[in-house]
């Protein structure tokens, strides 16, 4: 008994180790196609997830993705949230203009 609830704890942290491991950080940029002004306080999701990160006040974010996560969803005040592929991505730039992402 002791066996088998020890082999079962080794495997779920292995799980949990390897999950950690897979995730890619992907950083970017969201700025305003208009006057190319950063986008300060927006919401980058990974699409299906209901956490992320915003933007700082120079419009630049960080995530951690998993690998089958390649959709970002960018929440502004005011305006339609916007779908972006970052598939094999590291870097983004993302400029918005008039609730289209471009």
């Amino acid at each position: 008994m002791k066996t088998t609830t020890f082999l079962f704890a080794l495997i779920f942290c292995m799980a949990l180790s390897l999950q950690t491991i897979a995730q890619q950080k992907l950083e970017g940029t969201i700025k305003s196609a208009i006057d190319n002004r950063p986008v300060v306080g927006a919401q980058v999701i990974a699409k299906g997830k209901s956490t992320g990160t915003i933007t700082n006040l120079d419009g630049k974010f960080s995530i951690k993705l998993l690998p089958k996560e390649h959709i970002l969803v960018i929440k502004t005040e005011g305006n339609k949230p916007q779908e972006i592929d970052v598939t094999g991505k590291e870097v983004v730039d993302v400029f918005l203009g008039d609730g289209i992402a471009l």
